[in-house]
């Protein structure tokens, strides 16, 4: 019995050649970190669920009863709402009523509230190490602006 060495043709060779070449490097890239990561939603009629979880406390809840604030095995809150007024104004504005959308990131949540003449953004977060939150506000609004 005899045996054949077949040889590839030229094309082949050429084509593994090809494939075994060391690629350009690409033009670098910035990696997206976590903070950029989002996610928005539009309050519904139901409610939507928020959450901020911390390594050692957690704010999660719907609107509507309200947020729960928890440094476990503690419940610190329970039902936290707010209610809005512009300075002049004789009413309150509910922020179960008010609030438009909640935008998500892995370090905290944002939650939008709209009323007469004014905006809220409610900031919750909990930090990576330590047994609590914080929860801020920023208004955009011609008067002053009351929260409670």
């Amino acid at each position: 019995m005899r045996n054949h060495l077949v040889l590839p043709s030229r094309t082949a060779i050429l084509l593994v050649c090809a494939l075994l070449l060391p690629a350009r490097p690409a033009p670098a890239q910035s990696a997206p970190s976590l903070a950029d990561l989002r996610w928005s939603a539009s309050e519904t009629a139901a409610g939507r669920f928020t959450i901020v979880p911390g390594q050692r406390a957690f704010v999660a809840g719907y609107n509507s009863p309200g947020l729960e604030v928890w440094t476990p095995p503690l419940q610190l809150l329970r039902g936290y709402r707010i209610t809005m007024r512009a300075e002049g104004d004789t009413s309150e504005t509910d922020g179960r009523s008010a609030l438009r959308s909640i935008e998500h990131t892995p370090t905290a949540a944002t939650r939008l509230y709209n009323g007469p003449g004014f905006t809220v953004r409610e900031r919750i977060f909990t930090p990576v190490d330590l047994p609590g939150a914080t929860i801020s506000y920023a208004v955009e609004s011609r008067k002053p602006v009351v929260i409670t």
